[in-house]
């Protein structure tokens, strides 16, 4: 899949639980640290719920 694929998928992902499944499937196909570490940091901001900038 591409990259691009699994930061779409993330970033629209309804909770963190399936972020993490992201997570773990980008990590099982091969995909570089600095690439986990992105959707990973996608998922702390998900779990944090939305931006003050948001309300």
């Amino acid at each position: 899949m591409s990259w691009r694929w699994w930061l779409a998928a993330a970033t629209s992902a309804p909770d963190v639980d399936q972020v993490r499944g992201l997570w773990r499937a980008a990590r099982a196909a091969g995909e570089p640290q600095w690439y986990l570490d992105l959707i990973a940091r996608i998922g702390r901001q998900t779990a944090a719920g939305p931006s003050r900038a948001d309300s």
